[in-house]
């Protein structure tokens, strides 16, 4: 039993280790309260802290360390969700998958197989299915050139991967699955003192800076690009959900995002005001982020190198630079 609660401990993403905490009989509010369990909280700071600060080992000494460390997991989450940077967010869950493969090279092949498995990797002796190994590469590829497809064996759907580079996927997918959006609302209020350290101890800044005006000329290229597609009534559902959440990101007042939007000649107000209102989390549980440059650049959407990571650090480098010029 404790060594299966090691392997949670160790791989706490794995939907075991969500059933583990359900079998508690304990919401998180009520986890938070508890007399004992309660102490997750602070694991969980040592978590963040060690993560953002340098690098993060599991507590697995005995089982309620081991349970503990299983419940910081989820709470750490949603404290780093709930400070809403995406630069802090991006951190973290790198050097969570950091931590992750460096414990996934230390296991056996077996061990790697399993967790394939029970994480729905298509594996077989040929290798990794194509539409897994693609989903889990698409970021490795653009600093790891070995990752791009077109530098793989690949056979009857089969892409060939090494016994080695199944950790670093592995790794791969827990990063991804950390920065995947959650309900803010759903964020127990017990976590807000934490989340407010966490803001101060990393700069994080409190309130969201909203712009007063749109300066047209301190947009990235991609952006206009795709405004331009909209005006010609060529944008798939990629462009809109971009344009949305990059305005909304500025802190745009809704009346000028759907000015965006009119450019089309298919504007519907009622369908657009709908769509601004769910992905900035009006009508929905999730406020959603705007894709980062990487994420851009594999939809086809990026018509030149701008050496920056997000179109909202263009904007606002920009913004400032003309500002200073005028």
């Amino acid at each position: 039993m404790e060594s299966d609660l090691v392997y949670l401990a160790r791989y706490p993403f794995l939907n075991e280790a969500r059933d583990y905490v359900r079998g508690l009989g304990l919401g998180f509010e009520e986890i938070l309260e508890h007399p004992i369990y309660s102490a997750a909280v602070e694991v969980a700071r040592d978590r963040i802290i060690d993560c953002l600060g340098g690098e993060y080992k599991p507590r697995t000494q005995d089982k309620l360390s081991c349970e503990l460390t299983i419940l910081s997991y989820p709470l750490a989450r949603m404290v780093v969700h709930a400070t809403q940077s995406r630069t802090l967010l991006h951190k973290y869950a790198s050097s969570e998958a950091k931590s992750t493969l460096k414990t996934l090279k230390a296991e056996k092949p077996k061990v790697i197989e399993g967790l394939t498995s029970r994480l729905g990797i298509k594996t077989s002796s040929q290798g990794m299915y194509f539409l897994d190994f693609i989903k889990l590469a698409s970021n490795l590829s653009n600093h790891k050139p070995e990752f791009n497809l077109v530098n793989r064996r690949v056979k009857d759907g089969w892409v060939r991967v090494e016994e080695a580079e199944k950790s670093t996927l592995l790794a791969e997918w827990m990063r991804q699955k950390m920065i995947e959006p959650i309900d803010l609302k759903k964020i127990p209020p017990q976590l807000s003192p934490l989340t407010e350290e966490v803001k101060n101890r990393f700069g994080v800044e409190t309130q969201q800076i909203r712009i007063q005006k749109l300066d047209d000329a301190a947009l990235p290229p991609c952006i206009k690009k795709m405004i331009t597609a909209l005006a010609e009534n060529s944008a798939g559902h990629n462009v809109h959900f971009i344009l949305a959440t990059f305005f909304l990101g500025l802190g745009l007042p809704h009346e000028e995002i759907l000015d965006v939007f009119r450019k089309s000649p298919k504007f519907d107000e009622k369908l657009a005001s709908y769509q601004i209102k769910y992905l900035g989390g009006e009508k929905s549980n999730t406020k959603y982020s705007a894709p980062g440059c990487d994420k851009i650049k594999s939809y086809g959407l990026c018509p030149t190198e701008c050496e920056v990571k997000h179109p909202l650090q263009y904007y606002r480098q920009n913004a400032r630079f003309i500002k200073k010029k005028t």
